[in-house]
């Protein structure tokens, strides 16, 4: 990862001089996915939003609008339901100007920020919005990523309408499409599990679950440690 910064220093410090923009806003995405992976919220946020303020006069390409994606989607994870909000209504106007300018729908993308809106309409306890949000999403796209953020956020839902049963189920379902993975979303499935547990009064669920949350934790950290 320094390897990878360094470089894009290397990129932006080039495509600045030259004025370009297209290198700018590459580089300031790199920079940002590079902190994004080491869970360095703050600075991939600030990167990500220099490269889309420095691209925001160029004509909508893919790449763009992928760093408009993954802004939002940092927002959401770090719970900034305000500023995510207005982020996702951004994305959506930008890309749906872009579908209409190539005169093309792209049923995915549609998703993806219907996703994020259902994430911010479950943090702000908007359920029922969350829910026609998910339904339209994954009747636009059922592609495996897209229809585990869509489980994994019925799970959020189900929780705070105190329907634990419904939740846990959604939680198989999660861990079930994502096929043997093993990274830092499991942690956050086996949390959850043991805060269903606790809320349902098992204690020895609750426990148990998230002993297993802590172990995996800890086995990540160190295998990040001694890469």
């Amino acid at each position: 990862t320094d390897r990878v910064i360094r470089e894009a220093n290397e990129l932006y410090a080039k495509a600045k001089a030259e004025k370009h923009t297209v290198g700018i806003m590459t580089s300031r995405f790199v920079m940002a996915r590079a902190f994004n992976s080491q869970r360095r919220y703050a600075e991939a946020e600030t990167y990500f939003e220099e490269g889309l303020k420095a691209y925001s006069k160029e004509k909508t390409t893919p790449a763009y609008l992928d760093g408009w994606n993954n802004y939002c989607a940092l927002l959401v994870d770090t719970r900034q339901w305000e500023k995510a909000l207005s982020a996702i209504g951004q994305f959506d106007e930008i890309t749906c100007k872009f579908l209409k300018d190539i005169g093309r729908s792209y049923p995915y993308l549609e998703a993806v920020i219907l996703r994020l809106y259902a994430h911010t309409y479950t943090g702000t306890n908007q359920l029922e919005k969350a829910k026609a949000a998910l339904d339209k999403a994954d009747l636009l796209s059922n592609d495996l990523i897209g229809l585990t953020n869509s489980n994994s956020i019925r799970a959020e839902i189900a929780v705070k309408q105190g329907k634990y049963s419904e939740a846990l189920s959604y939680l198989t379902k999660v861990k079930e499409l994502r096929s043997g993975k093993t990274d830092y979303i499991d942690v956050t499935i086996l949390q959850t599990k043991a805060s269903i547990w606790a809320k349902i009064e098992k204690a020895e669920n609750t426990l148990l679950w998230s002993e297993k949350a802590f172990k995996l934790a800890d086995s990540l950290s160190q295998n990040e440690f001694n890469r």
